[in-house]
């Protein structure tokens, strides 16, 4: 599975097979995870589907297990969604890694454009605002490789794409979230919530205790 700061998806072939694209029969989509105009021209949760769904389409794949971590789990159920339409290929089930509802949340964090202070703010420092609220979402058990290399991860995105896509995914939740997750729940597919983050009572993203329930997770 992909690793990401912002998001990322696969797809797992539901019957195993034998693909010169992938020895383990998955769909690692993680360049398109870093936001870029050249991965996806509109900077909406809706069209980043066409995209995976094409590389589907080239592999010859009917049937899907998808994977999506942070944001891109409502690009999973966007999948779906499209899917469902078309009629291909057959979405078998979903996996979300540490999606989070940000109808759940308090507010948004202070590099978000929709905070009152965001406009005090330089770009260096909101950039240092979201290394620190990654940094917090690490546990004792990230390895450090991992942690220093956040900062020039979220360096090297897009900051106005990365910030049009941000604003999307928090319209998607308080519209159109709920009615997908409904509908979705109402096929009885397969659907596992792996959660490993939660928010504070300041809402800063940390680690999420052994034994608690996250308080912003998608389910």
């Amino acid at each position: 599975m992909p690793a990401s700061l912002w998001s990322a998806s696969t797809a797992w072939p539901a019957e195993p097979q034998t693909t010169r694209h992938s020895s383990n029969n998955s769909l690692d989509t993680t360049p398109i995870s870093a936001p870029s105009p050249s991965a996806c021209p509109v900077a909406k949760i809706s069209t980043f589907p066409a995209t995976i769904l094409a590389a589907i389409d080239q592999l010859a794949v009917s049937s899907v297990v998808l994977v999506d971590h942070s944001k891109g789990c409502r690009i999973a159920l966007e999948i779906w969604n499209q899917a469902q339409s078309a009629g291909t290929p057959q979405v078998q089930g979903i996996v979300f890694l540490d999606g989070s509802d940000n109808k759940l949340r308090s507010g948004p964090f202070v590099f978000d454009t929709r905070h009152p202070a965001s406009k005090t703010l330089t770009d260096e420092q909101k950039l240092r605002a979201k290394t620190a609220a990654f940094r917090q979402m690490f546990s004792s058990h990230t390895p450090e490789t991992l942690k220093m290399a956040t900062p020039a991860q979220i360096r090297g995105l897009d900051g106005i794409y990365g910030g049009a896509i941000r604003e999307d995914s928090v319209r998607v939740d308080f519209e159109v979230l709920d009615s997908v997750l409904e509908r979705y729940g109402g096929e009885s597919r397969g659907l596992l919530n792996l959660q490993s983050s939660d928010v504070d009572r300041e809402n800063r993203w940390v680690s999420l205790e052994t034994g608690r329930t996250s308080t912003a997770g998608f389910l």
